[in-house]
């Protein structure tokens, strides 16, 4: 995603939503300058919210899909 935000447009902002513990992405963060803002979401309220979905194919990283608008 990092190597592609200059296609998204200046408009665009990039959000990374993670379930992960805060302790765990400290670290993460503290070795990985990000340039966009990045969410907890514990109990993935703001997940199924926006109606976003995992999906993993076999043989590649899993990805997920929110709809747009």
């Amino acid at each position: 995603m990092r190597d592609r935000l200059d296609e998204l447009g200046e408009q665009t902002e990039v959000v990374l939503v993670t379930f992960t513990k805060p302790e765990k992405l400290d670290g993460y963060l503290a070795t990985n300058d990000l340039p966009f803002s990045v969410l907890i979401d514990r109990d993935r309220t703001a997940y199924a919210a926006i109606s976003c979905r995992r999906q993993v194919t076999l043989g590649s990283v899993p990805s997920v899909t929110c709809p747009s608008g």
